[in-house]
């Protein structure tokens, strides 16, 4: 696969590939704890990650090219190694996603609302057993961007942490996105309590690992600065309002107002849980957009 090459391709597949990543860590954790955004979750998944290897695939140009990749495997690669779990994480996704489908036929909508439902033992094994897979994909993206030398934007060892940290983010944001629209207002208000509130702790240590980066560029030598220099000039609008104002700045402000009234009043609705998951969406994407574009 030729770096010079990648474009808004392989920006949507790990996009989507991290919404695949966020959507099962999230299904797999939240599971006893609710499982109807525990269920949706795992249904988004697979779907997530079939999207981001079509991406993958239009990128390559032809199908037969990411099949060879795994048939002429190369161990010390890390596309191929990368390839080979997206592969192996796709297959359990889609199982656990089937496991939970099974078992929620089962569950009671009082106990799938509730934080101990009945469930069984494949539901759960499936779950843990995709669950490193989901990780090492994350921490993937960003290794496979640190490893190619030569290119200063990307060789930094905070790009698996903002990597995974993103994937969280994005996650949880999409399942509270999608299910918004799929259940009672009464029941999202009770269901978001956790999941919002680690949305926004999740997006404040992602805005301080990203200001981190930035700073370890500009005082890392010559090279780095000089790149974060070209970032800025040729993508500086996408990066400071589309990446960080927007996907992390605001939703930063409007969750921290949301808590803070929710501390005081004891209110249970929150008010800008929608709108805090659409922005930290669009800025994840961009932010991806950008590392992609300007890091070759």
């Amino acid at each position: 696969m030729n770096i010079t090459e990648w474009g808004i391709s392989i920006a949507m597949d790990f996009f989507w590939g991290g919404l695949a990543v966020g959507t099962y860590i999230f299904s797999v954790l939240f599971k006893k704890r609710n499982y109807q955004l525990s269920r949706l979750a795992a249904y988004i998944s697979p779907f997530c990650l079939i999207i981001a290897m079509i991406f993958l695939v239009g990128h390559l140009g032809k199908p037969l090219n990411s099949i060879w990749v795994l048939l002429s495997f190369n161990f010390t690669s890390v596309i191929a190694w990368g390839s080979l779990f997206q592969g192996l994480f796709l297959i359990i996704s889609i199982l656990h996603a089937f496991m939970v489908f099974k078992n929620s036929k089962t569950i009671t909508e009082t106990e799938m609302k509730g934080a101990t439902p009945s469930i069984k033992s494949n539901d759960i094994k499936w779950g843990y057993i995709g669950l490193p897979f989901a990780v090492l994909i994350g921490i993937y993206h960003g290794y496979l961007l640190m490893s190619l030398s030569g290119r200063p934007l990307w060789n930094s060892g905070l790009m698996p942490v903002l990597s995974i940290g993103a994937f969280i983010t994005t996650g949880i944001a999409l399942v509270m996105l999608v299910s918004k629209f799929s259940a009672k207002t009464s029941e999202i208000d009770a269901a978001f309590q956790i999941p919002y509130k680690i949305l926004i702790s999740t997006v404040i240590i992602q805005l301080f690992a990203v200001l981190l980066w930035v700073s370890s560029l500009w005082f890392g030598g010559i090279e780095k600065k000089d790149a974060v220099i070209k970032m800025f000039s040729n993508n500086g609008f996408l990066f400071w309002i589309m990446a960080l104002l927007i996907g992390l700045i605001i939703p930063v402000i409007l969750g921290v107002k949301d808590i803070i009234q929710y501390r005081t009043t004891g209110n249970l609705k929150f008010r800008h849980p929608l709108v805090t998951s659409v922005l930290v969406l669009i800025g994840a994407f961009f932010f991806r957009y950008v590392i992609i574009i300007a890091g070759q």
